[in-house]
């Protein structure tokens, strides 16, 4: 959906939307139900243990990966979706995988994946959803529940600390925990899983990519297009890591003080080296205990 013209009239292709309508519509932005908690980071640099080890603590619900808000934010730093559209999106995105999720509606009962309730700490609690109505008196008890007991909603996430302006003005009390790794393993990495070449061809490389000018290049190539379809795969992937490192090392130096206690990074070869003080601190800063 776009608009053309001085008119702002909406149009989907060759339809008009609004034909009678001389003005552009104004996004109503939704309250959010929840202060979501993001795990965010490069790819690779090892957040599925943070935030299974997050899971483990009390009030927390089980790790959920969401490329939609990835994408939200990504397309919002590049100016694709304007302020409102983004923030209204991505409140509803987190409204809905609070509120259907316990209505048993995002239930992962696959037995190797990360996310799946199976590797939850808790799996009867999940799969005891499953039995629940939606109904207004349903969400009614669960309104009450959420707000007696106010669960830690889990998100799993990619470099949102790119854009974390639309997340610092979408939630009031919203925690990003942010993962860093050395370079030279997260390269390793990469190189292993082939992401020098993958982008733009392999659907299941999930990076969003843009034009360059041979052919589509993942979007942080973007200001360096032609550089990066010149490159082998592995000065690809060298270049590129460092170019996603250096934006989110940015962004923590610019981020303003008053929201610097919303923000913790956390080094995945500490964690591993030596977890029980991490563990400590990740729980201090959600709030909550293991």
């Amino acid at each position: 959906m776009r608009s053309i013209h001085s008119n702002c009239i909406v149009k989907r292709g060759n339809q008009v939307l609004f034909p009678g309508s001389s003005k552009k519509p104004k996004i109503f932005c939704r309250k959010a139900l929840t202060n979501p908690v993001f795990i965010d980071g490069v790819a690779r640099v090892g957040k599925n243990i943070i935030a299974l080890v997050a899971s483990s603590f009390e009030r927390a619900e089980h790790i959920q990966g969401q490329p939609m808000i990835d994408s939200l934010f990504l397309l919002h730093g590049m100016g694709l979706i304007d302020s409102d559209a983004a923030l209204d999106l991505l409140r509803k995105e987190v409204n809905n995988y609070l509120m259907l999720g316990q209505l048993g509606r995002h239930i992962n009962t696959n037995l190797y994946d990360y996310t799946g309730v199976w590797n939850s700490r808790m799996p009867d609690v999940y799969l005891k959803r499953l039995l629940r109505r939606d109904t207004p008196e349903t969400y009614l008890q669960l309104r009450a529940a959420m707000r007696r007991d106010t669960p830690i909603l889990l998100l799993h996430s990619h470099e949102i600390l790119c854009d974390c302006d639309l997340f610092l003005k979408g939630f009031q009390d919203s925690r990003i925990v942010s993962v860093f790794r050395h370079p030279v393993d997260v390269v390793f990495s990469w190189q292993r899983k082939g992401f020098g070449e993958r982008y733009g061809k392999d659907l299941r490389a999930g990076a969003h990519t843009v034009w360059g000018v041979k052919g589509p290049v993942p979007w942080w190539a973007f200001d360096w297009a032609e550089e990066y379809e010149n490159l082998q795969p592995i000065e690809r992937v060298m270049k590129s890591v460092a170019v996603l490192n250096a934006r989110c090392y940015d962004r923590l130096d610019r981020m303003p003080t008053k929201h610097r206690n919303r923000l913790l990074p956390l080094c995945f070869e500490h964690f591993v080296r030596d977890p029980e003080p991490m563990v400590a601190a990740l729980a201090d800063f959600l709030g909550t205990r293991p």
